[in-house]
């Protein structure tokens, strides 16, 4: 197998040896500097040394740049994150074969091999977590690192014997797909909600359909989550006011809490917004925060059909 720095010389000769071709390429199509060749053949040979070492001695440069970043990556899952240097020599290897397959950089996925490790995966969990996120970043959503974090902060949400990799990952993506933003702007937020979506007995499929829903009025990605958040905050936590108004349609925080456990978040929010006849006024009572307000007035009430 090619080693990192194999890998990236052999690029470098490519690129030189296209730059080559294209600079016969321009020569033949010129005319005029064939019939001054000899006049100026000085001040082509000096064009073309600074032509041809600059572009060489600039690749090598950040070819040695990455295999040095690549290493220091891995330095840290073996200091920071504690795992062996055997086994981390092992990941390398994986690494590198992975990069030529879906076409990401070696430094790329040793960055997102980081973040899965920090997150708790080990061994083949974590690498399946990072061919998943890397073929999710080929596909062009997101870089292989934001994928991970996001699909590792679901997966510590919810517990990893209640969610896979490979199920994090691709409702993860089939939610950025649906919805209107990257995953990057979820990298960072997602963990805010997550813990209180498992805590009221939800899915994170009920999660990314609340969120790609809302995200399709024009709300960013964070907002979505914080609205998801105060939702779930709703479901979870009943207070005397709250449950007063839902006994005059003979609901109770409880029992939407278990609707939305059996039937999941979007068929509860509908069903409560049916419950009210869409008044917004009493719908307000129940969910009094305006951030969770608006996102079910932006999900159940505006996208009923979609939610």
């Amino acid at each position: 197998m090619a080693s990192f720095e194999q890998v990236g010389f052999e690029a470098t000769i490519r690129g030189v040896s296209q730059y080559v071709a294209n600079v016969g390429k321009i020569a033949a199509a010129n005319k005029t500097l064939l019939s001054n060749v000899g006049k100026t053949s000085r001040n082509i040979g000096r064009s073309l040394t600074l032509g041809l070492t600059l572009p060489i001695v600039a690749a090598t440069a950040l070819t040695f740049k990455m295999a040095s970043d690549f290493d220091f990556n891995f330095t840290k899952i073996n200091t920071l994150v504690g795992i062996s240097e055997e086994k981390v020599e092992a990941f390398k290897e994986v690494v590198l074969d992975l990069s030529g397959e879906t076409a990401r950089s070696p430094n790329e996925l040793a960055e997102a091999l980081f973040v899965i490790t920090s997150a708790g995966a080990r061994g083949e969990k974590a690498l399946n977590t990072l061919e998943l996120a890397a073929m999710g970043a080929a596909s062009g959503l997101g870089t292989t690192d934001e994928i991970a974090r996001a699909a590792g902060a679901v997966i510590v949400g919810f517990g990893e014997e209640n969610i896979d990799a490979a199920r994090a990952v691709n409702v993860l993506l089939a939610t950025a797909r649906a919805g209107n933003f990257e995953v990057s702007e979820l990298a960072g937020v997602l963990g805010k909600a997550i813990p209180l979506v498992a805590a009221a007995g939800l899915q994170f499929e009920d999660a990314g359909a609340f969120i790609a829903t809302f995200t399709r009025l024009g709300v960013n990605a964070k907002e979505s989550v914080t609205a998801l958040k105060a939702v779930m905050q709703t479901l979870v936590r009943a207070t005397p006011a709250v449950e007063e108004e839902l006994a005059k349609v003979g609901l109770s925080v409880r029992a939407l809490r278990e609707s939305a456990g059996e039937n999941g978040l979007a068929k509860t929010l509908l069903f409560l917004v049916d419950a009210f006849d869409g008044d917004i006024e009493a719908i307000a009572k129940v969910i009094p925060n305006i951030e969770a307000l608006s996102g079910v007035l932006g999900t159940a009430a505006s996208q009923g059909e979609d939610f």
